[in-house]
């Protein structure tokens, strides 16, 4: 993995033991900047997410069928929320997992870590939460999407950029994003994102 970048996390020591995603929403933005016009590429290919969940609410306008999992979870969601993960399944954000206070949804890879070989592997995944919550500037937002490195070996996770939004799975409007601007530095998440980030994108 070719790119440099760097996020101090802080966490309380209980939230590595609980919920799998309440640790990334609370991390220092040490090391990091707001997004600028050298990160357009990125905030493009992340806000079609939203574009997509608002024409994405009818089943021939998919690239696949959602499986039964995932069809169980849009049967439990309200209308807008239900086109905001489905237009998320739809931009390839297709392994999706329910916990109590919301979803994380990964992007697809063929490229897998593995612990043994080249351990390091590209992520790519949407914290969607049921309630809103409020960032170190202390603005509302509803779900980050999230781009980083992970150690399948260490099991550990570094953050290169991140983009906050009003609504869930990644829709609304933009409350604001932040890319690092220092060296790689690895950092202990959450055991249940650690074990769902390893079993999307690292080989036993």
């Amino acid at each position: 993995m070719n790119r440099t970048f760097s996020a101090r996390i802080v966490c309380p020591r209980q939230l590595f033991v609980g919920f799998l995603f309440a640790c990334l929403s609370n991390f220092s933005f040490a090391g990091w900047e707001e997004a600028t016009a050298t990160t357009a590429q990125l905030k493009k290919q992340f806000s079609a997410v939203a574009t997509k969940s608002l024409a994405t609410d009818s089943p021939n306008q998919l690239k696949r069928k959602p499986t039964p999992r995932v069809s169980q979870f849009l049967s439990e969601l309200g209308t807008a929320e239900a086109r905001a993960m489905l237009g998320a399944f739809n931009a390839s954000y297709s392994i999706i997992k329910k916990k109590e206070d919301g979803f994380i949804l990964a992007k697809e890879s063929q490229n897998k870590g593995v612990a043994n070989g080249v351990s390091v592997v590209d992520v790519e995944f949407i914290i969607s939460f049921n309630f809103i919550r409020k960032n170190k500037s202390n603005k509302s937002f509803k779900s980050v999407i999230t781009q980083g490195g992970f150690d399948c070996k260490l099991k550990k996770l570094a953050l290169w950029y991140q983009q906050f939004h009003e609504e869930s799975f990644g829709t609304g409007d933009l409350v604001s994003a932040h890319e690092s601007r220092q060296p790689a530095t690895f950092r202990k998440v959450s055991i249940g994102l650690s074990d769902f980030l390893s079993a999307v994108y690292c080989r036993s």
